[in-house]
């Protein structure tokens, strides 16, 4: 007979989960994310899909040599996305068993087997326990890891519904949750083989229906958290949806095995493209890079639900260790096409001569270069010359800042610390000579760099810094460089810049920057200026481009 209940974790384990687990790649299409089959090894059977790196193709011996591999689970609908659904981390190595019908890869070591099949995904583990043990980790599941914005939860008990609704990343209140008992009563009157415990509908127009089951040795299994009922569904840090149970005192010799089944209906009366951005801004982060985490479809629904935009900054780096999507402009480029009225892009411009690791490229670009990437579209300037020795400061540079200066298009330098060629003080020299060019200086990270910048934000009109690292930099008075920067009235010299590589990110850094605002004391319309507002006039003073010399970015128009 079989015995409802699941999703098991050690207390340790629960907190290492709402620390953060790891991210899967999440939902796109193939032009979304065109370098992600370089990375990613898929196996689809009918509308469902699940993915894992590369490694799965090494021997069983070289897998052997490595540790985990994470396992990307999602359902392709008619729209023809992938969207994620949740991911897992298993052992290596891993077994692939192929079938017209199904894949199912599996790990010895960790006693797990995940399917897909054209009726759905499955998962089960079986856990042995040698020794007693006063708990054990049976099973977890943590769908938002990857995240379902403002997704609504349902369980049954009995004929009611129990209702929970997760606005994890949300800046706006919440909705109201709609009067959905009849409808979703009937997804759970299931079939035969499949009758879910919980009902998930997400933000991007999915039920998920989960189904978990628990079987064994559950008489020698002194207490179960959720008393053998289905697992609960969990609040975590930030407000994240997680399943869960725990286990403790089991005794030694207990065999016990869990699964899940997980089926996916389409809403078809879910809105895609969803309305357009609001004419009314939130939020503007103005330093954003764009990688094989990002999902590009969720981010423009978010932010065009939020009032969000995003500032692209474009630059050349290999895939290590974050699986970097870019190399640098024409990505940026499409896009900015793609999506106009979410994504502003920052374009690439090099200083030195020789390029960067992985990347030789001959410099330094010309002013004309800055001209063409204002041609395509791009509100800003990227610099990042952190591998090199080049001066920002230097005079021959001056002709590329003064074209910038010409077309009042803002320049973000990537800064290091004092001494290094591309240090605060040489950017704020360059704002200095060039008072018509907005600078905004990035990744401060020592006390000292604060307190030799301080004069120039106090005399300089045109030059910012992104606050990424302004909680944590403590200064000589034991205060944090956002608290001084505060103190010494500067706080509208700082711009919000979460630095996420990925899409939800930006909501989760950009709410508890402005929570922490308030909190100590900054008044509504400075936190609207830091969030926003200054970022907004920097981007609206940018020269339009004449009719007749606009360039096409080489993208397709967003109709997803």
């Amino acid at each position: 007979m079989k015995k409802r209940g699941s999703g098991w974790i050690l207390i340790g384990l629960i907190l290492l989960t709402l620390v953060g687990l790891p991210k899967a790649v999440v939902a796109f299409d193939k032009s979304d994310l065109p370098r992600m089959e370089k990375r990613l090894v898929f196996y689809t059977r009918g509308s469902y899909a699940l993915s894992c790196s590369q490694l799965i193709k090494l021997t069983a011996e070289e897998q052997a040599k490595k540790r985990f591999l994470t396992v990307n689970f999602y359902y392709i609908g008619s729209r023809g996305w992938h969207d994620p659904l949740f991911n897992q981390t298993i052992q290596l190595p891993v077994e692939v068993k192929e079938t017209p019908e199904a894949v199912v890869l599996t790990s010895p070591v960790s006693g797990v087997s995940y399917k897909v099949s054209a009726a759905g995904l499955e998962i089960d583990k079986s856990f042995k326990f040698e020794n007693e043990n006063s708990g054990g980790m049976l099973w977890y599941i943590h769908p938002d890891n990857i995240r379902f914005d403002d997704a609504v939860c349902y369980n049954r008990s009995g004929e009611k519904l129990v209702t929970r609704l997760f606005k994890p990343y949300s800046i706006t209140p919440a909705d109201s949750v709609r009067d959905d008992t009849a409808a979703v009563l009937k997804f759970f009157e299931g079939q035969a083989d499949f009758t879910p415990d919980f009902v998930v509908r997400t933000e991007e127009g999915l039920w998920t229906l989960w189904d978990f089951r628990l079987e064994g040795d559950l008489g020698k299994v002194k207490t179960f958290f959720a008393n053998q009922d289905p697992v609960r569904p969990m609040i975590g840090s930030p407000s994240t949806l997680l399943f869960y149970n725990t286990a403790s005192g089991v005794q030694a010799g207990t065999a016990l095995q869990t699964g899940l089944k997980l089926r996916v209906v389409e809403d078809q009366k879910f809105p895609w493209p969803v309305k357009a951005a609001s004419a009314s801004v939130t939020l503007i982060d103005t330093h954003v890079h764009l990688t094989t985490l990002t999902d590009l479809r969720d981010a423009a629904l978010m932010a065009r639900k939020h009032g969000l935009r995003y500032c692209i900054l474009s630059f050349l780096y290999d895939e290590r260790p974050y699986g970097r999507l870019f190399e640098g402009d024409p990505e940026t480029f499409k896009v900015m096409e793609r999506y106009p009225d979410i994504f502003y892009g920052f374009g690439f411009i090099q200083l030195n001569t020789g390029g960067y690791p992985g990347f030789p490229r001959s410099g330094p670009d010309s002013p004309e270069k800055v001209t063409e990437q204002w041609q395509r579209g791009c509100k800003g300037i990227k610099i990042i010359e952190k591998w090199t020795s080049v001066a920002l400061d230097d005079p021959q540079f001056d002709p590329l800042y003064k074209r910038m200066e010409e077309l009042s298009l803002p320049l973000a330098f990537h800064t290091e610390p004092e001494g290094r060629g591309s240090d605060n003080i040489r950017a704020a020299r360059v704002a200095e000579k060039f008072p018509g060019l907005p600078v905004i200086m990035a990744h401060l990270s020592t006390d000292t760099q604060l307190e030799q910048i301080i004069p120039y934000f106090k005399r300089l009109p045109n030059l910012y810094i992104q606050h990424m690292h302004l909680s944590t930099v403590r200064t000589a008075e034991k205060k944090t460089a956002l608290q001084k920067l505060i103190g010494a009235g500067l706080i509208r010299k700082v711009v919000f810049g979460s630095d996420v590589q990925d899409d939800y990110g930006t909501l989760l850094s950009a709410g508890l920057f402005a929570r922490q605002l308030l909190d100590m004391g900054v008044s509504q319309a400075d936190v609207d200026a830091v969030m926003f507002r200054t970022a907004e006039e920097l981007i609206r003073k940018v020269k339009p481009v004449p009719a007749g010399q606009a360039i096409s970015g080489g993208g397709r128009p967003a109709t997803k």
